[in-house]
């Protein structure tokens, strides 16, 4: 998936559906953080910025878990 194309897809129902059952009716909870929707273009940016400046560099990227 291009990036540019994440953006022009909507959430879909799924994640809609799991954000909201740790919410009440009015989006209160005290127990989690208020829903907030990022999208694939978000998140990706700090990793391909980390990708292009390890390549300009000359360094290697390490992926471990």
């Amino acid at each position: 998936m291009v990036i540019s194309e994440s953006k022009a897809h909507p959430t879909t129902e799924e994640v809609k559906r799991d954000v909201l059952i740790h919410h009440d009716d009015v989006g209160d909870d005290h127990d989690h953080e208020a829903s907030q929707y990022v999208s694939f273009a978000t998140r990706a940016y700090p990793l391909l910025e980390m990708l292009r400046a390890a390549q300009k560099n000359g360094y290697d990227v390490l992926w471990g878990v």
